[in-house]
């Protein structure tokens, strides 16, 4: 259908708004718009699109305008996913590497919260956007797209189904409800994948930036053979290209922290000065293993 993005809005708004009014009364009303404004039935998409703007002035309560600033504000909407997925990310990611200097950052932590939970929150997402996931409203609930839609929302003004522009659009079939689905999905993606790159340079910043310790810890009954084995099978996509970038069982059984350790040193005494500053190197190796995760 030809047509502006207002127009698109206001069609599904006006549908939304007929459901509870009786034919009789809607009847009336086409045949009013026919008589005194004229509508060109030799063209289908001119013809509707004229039928939805004369419903609109004669509702005159501003809706088109509403839709106006509301379409105007979609506009932006992927500006407002991508800033809001930067913000998430560096902060998210400079809570999760935060180092005090003696406790180390816990490489399960980073890789739980960057890496895990949002591959599976995408998955979720997918499916939730393609039907597949039932009952998947409190999933929709937590996508930046939908809060991004809310803006958009609120730019459009209060005042009945114009405010609540998302619910009206949703529930307007399969068309306008899969085209709606689908932007938030995309809204949602670039805000997850600007997450992604923000976490990355806020690492390399903070890499660069500061001497940072890592190690892992669990309570769970993990053994150091179990850990590092499920490290080198994540690590098959980049292990020949960066070596380096793949946890030796070495490397996972020196860098374990138990609980009531105390600082990073504490597991040094008896050691020479050089075997306690190459036990002390062993923590700052991880950081490729995390940004080869990030990355792939």
């Amino acid at each position: 259908m030809r047509g502006t993005l207002p127009d698109i809005l206001a069609l599904a708004v006006q549908r939304h708004r007929d459901r509870g009014e009786p034919e009789k009364v809607l009847r009336q009303r086409e045949r009013r718009i026919v008589r005194v404004h004229g509508l060109d039935v030799s063209d289908d998409d001119a013809a509707l699109l004229g039928w939805s703007r004369r419903v609109a002035e004669d509702a005159g309560d501003g809706l088109r305008a509403r839709l106006e600033r509301a379409a105007g504000a979609a506009g932006w909407a992927p500006l407002a996913a991508a800033g809001l997925g930067v913000v998430l990310g560096v902060l998210t990611t400079a809570g999760v590497l935060r180092y005090d200097g003696e406790t180390p950052v816990n490489v399960l932590h980073v890789l739980g919260l960057l890496v895990v939970l949002p591959g599976v929150f995408a998955v979720l997402s997918l499916l939730a956007v393609t039907g597949w996931l039932p009952g998947a409203s409190a999933l929709r609930a937590l996508s930046p797209g939908r809060w991004v839609l809310a803006l958009v929302e609120r730019a459009g003004g209060k005042g009945d189904e114009a405010a609540g522009l998302g619910g009206a659009l949703l529930s307007q079939g399969r068309l306008l409800s899969g085209v709606t689905r689908w932007t938030v999905f995309r809204w949602s993606q670039l805000s997850g994948l600007m997450f992604h790159l923000a976490s990355v340079a806020t690492l390399l910043v903070l890499l660069a930036s500061s001497d940072r310790a890592f190690a892992w810890g669990t309570t769970l009954d993990w053994s150091d053979a179990q850990v590092a084995e499920a490290a080198a099978g994540a690590a098959a996509p980049w292990g020949r290209a960066w070596p380096a970038a793949v946890p030796t069982a070495r490397q996972v059984s020196a860098t374990r922290y138990y609980r009531g350790e105390g600082g990073l040193d504490s597991g040094g005494r008896g050691l020479t000065a050089t075997e306690r500053r190459a036990r002390l190197e062993r923590f700052g190796r991880w950081w490729p293993y995390v940004l080869m995760a990030l990355l792939v």
